[in-house]
């Protein structure tokens, strides 16, 4: 590194071992700051560093500085309490979808932006359960190139795989349309059920609605130069509301719910405060609700037994009868 590209970082560096090693039990020293300016191979007096921390602290970066023996600095605390920071690891450390290299490195920069110290206490709090996590090491990518392609209005274009076992009973991946290529217009990214999706329209679906696919099983994305497809925003504001496990298989119908007051939590849940709802009498309400129907939404009536009824349309709840008869027949087998 030439002299004047050092010159040109050292400020940066100053504030990485700032942000990487202090807070305000742990300030660092003015020797401390040159010694590890040295070992980057930058050297620095104390007027300098003194001169270089004013710098910083008149373009707004928050380094509070005090004299013991000597002059101390330190990053002010961020603008995340600690609650606010724990409850970002603990998303971070449940998401599945985020592979366990990749959770560890995502934990350890949440954590430091309490400070150093606050940080490793934060983190030693944190339990790390046994989660199936994907073994997609790919995902970071796949987000940013979706993330790029909603930004600038682009298609991107990927391969789509389901996991299947072959014949010596091992997991592998089997490539829908033989491994061809889809092309899609991302307009989001959603979260459902611990699973990360990129909501948008393909070529076969832009007049019928949005397609869904599951970003952990995405390969091979990249941003194609292609202009997306132009979008109702309405249909993708509203797709969470209807949709179950984000299945969009099935016709979206307004049908009416009839269920039993002790499970009004999962009711809420599922659909919010403020739909529609009567009281039937006194243990039961009912409430009117668009979904998509689906077997997705057939397995969420089932789960409530007795306590969730469809009570209109007639065909939703023919369709339910149906679905309820066939998984008899097979038990029946």
């Amino acid at each position: 590194m030439t002299k004047v590209n050092k010159h040109k970082i050292k400020l940066l560096k100053i504030y990485e071992y700032l942000a990487k090693f202090s807070d305000e039990n742990n300030p660092m020293s003015s020797s401390e700051i040159i010694q590890r300016l040295e070992d980057d191979g930058i050297h620095c007096d104390r007027k300098i560093l003194y001169d270089d921390i004013n710098t910083l602290v008149e373009n707004g970066y928050d380094i509070v500085s005090n004299r013991s023996k000597q002059m101390m600095y330190y990053l002010e605390d961020s603008n995340f309490d600690e609650y606010e920071l724990r409850i970002l690891l603990d998303a971070v450390q449940s998401a599945k979808f985020i592979s366990r290299a990749q959770t560890e490195k995502l934990s350890e920069k949440i954590s430091t932006l309490s400070g150093f110290s606050k940080g490793l206490e934060l983190r030693s709090t944190i339990t790390c359960l046994n989660l199936l996590k994907t073994d997609n090491k790919k995902i970071p990518y796949s987000v940013n190139e979706i993330l790029e392609a909603i930004k600038n209005k682009k298609k991107i274009s990927f391969k789509y795989f389901d996991l299947r076992y072959d014949t010596n009973i091992n997991v592998e991946r089997v490539y829908r349309k033989n491994g061809g290529l889809y092309k899609f217009s991302p307009v989001d990214l959603l979260i459902e059920n611990e699973k990360y999706y990129v909501v948008g329209f393909t070529e076969n679906h832009e007049a019928d609605g949005a397609s869904v696919y599951r970003v952990d099983k995405m390969d091979s994305v990249s941003v194609v130069d292609e202009d997306a497809s132009k979008y109702a925003s309405e249909s993708i504001t509203k797709l969470r509301e209807r949709t179950f496990d984000m299945y969009l298989g099935g016709k979206t119908e307004s049908v009416t719910l009839k269920f039993d007051n002790s499970i009004t939590n999962e009711i809420v849940d599922r659909f919010g405060y403020n739909i529609p709802r009567d009281r039937v009498d006194d243990t039961h309400t009912s409430v009117h609700v668009k979904v998509t129907v689906c077997p997705t939404f057939f397995a969420w009536v089932f789960q409530f037994g007795a306590k969730l009824e469809i009570m209109a349309p007639e065909r939703v709840m023919q369709e339910y009868r149906d679905y309820l008869q066939k998984a008899l027949e097979k038990i029946n087998c």
